[in-house]
C-alpha cells in the first residue's frame, strides 16, 4: 500500500525518498542471496549504497538560492514573518531550509539538523525579492571639537584658606607636581587637606578650576615695518669734571644691646633651643616675633601670620649672649659736593581684600598700638619708622589682629608679640 507524502520543500523531499528507498531494501525489496541452508539475506552492497544515499541526503547542504534572504533571529529566537515562506537555518556556509507559516522556533530540534555544529546559528527568511544593493559607506563623522582646556587660577599659597563659589576642583602644588580634590566653597591649602605633599620642601600654592574657558585670541596683525631713524650725530663730548674724593666706608651701625639674632631653621623645620627665647619668622625686611620655650615650628599657622607672602621664609632665635660693641667710628671725610636729592617713593598701594590679604579696603590711620589682654585690632594701617606697628606684651593674652595694613615699621619686627594665644589673620605686612 502506498502512502502520498505532500512535498514542501526541494530539501525535504529528497530526504523522505531517500529514507524509503533505505527502508525498502531492509524489508527485502532488492535483490538477494541464498543463504546456505535455506533462507535469503540482502545484498551487502544494496545496504552500503543506501547507507551512503542517506548520509548524502541528511548532512547540510550549501544550496545556492536566487531569491533574497533577510536574517530574523538568532539561535534559540522565534523567527516571526507573514504568510507562508521558506526559512533557512544554519550559518551563510552550511543550512538546511524548511517551509514555515508565521514564524518558526530558530534551532536545531525544530529543522531536524545541526547543519553547523559548534557554531552559533541564524534564522532567515526568503523574502521573494532580490537582495538589494549595498547601501553605500557612510560619510565619516567629523571628528568633535577637543574639549576646551582648564583655566587655573590661583587662591591661596600654603597654609592659607582658598575660597570659592560652589562646587570647584582645586589643584595644589607646583606649576610641574601637584594634585587635584574636589571641594565646596573653601579649603585649607595644605598637605594634610590634600593627603599628601607633592613638593617636599617647596612652597606650595592652590589654584581653582576656572568654569568658563576664554577662547583663543586671534593672531594678531603682522606690524607694518618702521622704517630706521637716520642716525643721530654724537654730540661732542663734554670734558669730565674732576672727580670727588671717595667717602670714606659709613661704619657699620651698632646691633641693638642683647638682640644678636642666629639663624634655627627654615620653613616648615623646627627651631629648637634651650630655655625661653624670642623667636624671629620671616624675612630680614619683613618678620614677627613671638616668645616660646624649648622649641617652635617654623611656619605661618605658628606665628599667626605670613609676613612675606610667596617668599620662603626663615626662623632666627635671639642670643643670650652679650654683642661686641660697636667700633669707633672713622674721621669724617672732606665734604663732597652734595648730590640732588632722591626723590622718596611712592608708597605702596593697598593690596586687594582677599584670602592672602585684607578683607577690606579701607582703614584707619593709626600710630604704634601696645595690645591689652583679649583686644581686637582690626581695619587700622600703622606705619612706625622708630619701632614695632604693635606690641603685645606678655601680660596681654588672646589678642586678635586681623583686616589691617602693617608697615613699614622699624625695630626689629613689625608686629612684636611676648603674649599667649595671640591671632593674626587676613593682614598684610610689609616694609
Amino acid at each position: 500500500m502506498k502512502r502520498s507524502i505532500p512535498c514542501r520543500s526541494r530539501t525535504r523531499t529528497w530526504t523522505l525518498l531517500a529514507i524509503c528507498a533505505a527502508a525498502a531494501v531492509a524489508c527485502g525489496d532488492g535483490d538477494e542471496n541464498t543463504a546456505p541452508g535455506g533462507g535469503s539475506v540482502p545484498q551487502s552492497k544494496a545496504s552500503a549504497d543506501s547507507a551512503a544515499v542517506l548520509a548524502a541526503t541528511t548532512a547540510p547542504t550549501a544550496t545556492a538560492f536566487a531569491a533574497s534572504w533577510a536574517e530574523c533571529a538568532r539561535e534559540h529566537q522565534v523567527c516571526s514573518f507573514e504568510g507562508t515562506r521558506n526559512v533557512r537555518f544554519g550559518t551563510e556556509a552550511s543550512y538546511v531550509a524548511q517551509t514555515r507559516t508565521g514564524s518558526v522556533l530558530c534551532n536545531s530540534i525544530v529543522f531536524g539538523s545541526d547543519p553547523a555544529i559548534g557554531t552559533l546559528k541564524s534564522c532567515w527568511v526568503e523574502s521573494g525579492e532580490p537582495a538589494p544593493s549595498p547601501a553605500p559607506a557612510p560619510a565619516p563623522v567629523p571628528a568633535p571639537a577637543p574639549p576646551a582646556t582648564s583655566t587655573w587660577l590661583q587662591c591661596a599659597r600654603e597654609h592659607q584658606t582658598c575660597s570659592f563659589s560652589g562646587t570647584r576642583k582645586v589643584r595644589y602644588g607646583t606649576e610641574t607636581s601637584n594634585v587635584t580634590k574636589i571641594g565646596v566653597t573653601s579649603l585649607l591649602c595644605n598637605s594634610t587637606t590634600f593627603g599628601t605633599d607633592p613638593a617636599v620642601g617647596i612652597l606650595k600654592t592652590c589654584w581653582t578650576e576656572s568654569t568658563t574657558t576664554t577662547p583663543a585670541p586671534a593672531p594678531a596683525p603682522a606690524p607694518t615695518p618702521v622704517p630706521a631713524p637716520a642716525p643721530v650725530p654724537a654730540p661732542a663730548p663734554v670734558p669730565a669734571p674732576a672727580p670727588a674724593p671717595a667717602p670714606a666706608p659709613a661704619p657699620s651701625p651698632a646691633p641693638a644691646p642683647g638682640a644678636t639674632w642666629t639663624e634655627c631653621a627654615r620653613e616648615h623645620q623646627t627651631c629648637s633651643f634651650t630655655g625661653t627665647r624670642r623667636v624671629r619668622y620671616g624675612t630680614a625686611t619683613a618678620n614677627v616675633i613671638a616668645t616660646r620655650t624649648g622649641s617652635v615650628v617654623c611656619n605661618s599657622i605658628t606665628f599667626g601670620t605670613d609676613p612675606a607672602v610667596g617668599i620662603l621664609k626663615t626662623c632666627w632665635v635671639e642670643s643670650t649672649t652679650t654683642t661686641t660693641p660697636a667700633p669707633s667710628p672713622a674721621p669724617a671725610p672732606a665734604p663732597a659736593p652734595a648730590p640732588a636729592p632722591t626723590p622718596a617713593p611712592a608708597p605702596a598701594p593697598a593690596p586687594a581684600p582677599g584670602t592672602a590679604g585684607p578683607r577690606v579696603s579701607t582703614f584707619t590711620s593709626s600710630g604704634p598700638i601696645t595690645a591689652s589682654a583679649g583686644q581686637v585690632i582690626s581695619g587700622v594701617r600703622i606705619q612706625n619708622p622708630n619701632g614695632p606697628c604693635i606690641t603685645v606684651p606678655s601680660g596681654a593674652t588672646g589678642v586678635v589682629i586681623r583686616d589691617s595694613d602693617i608697615g613699614p615699621c622699624g625695630g626689629n619686627a613689625n608686629i612684636f608679640i611676648e603674649g599667649a594665644n595671640a591671632t593674626v589673620e587676613y593682614t598684610y605686612v610689609h616694609n
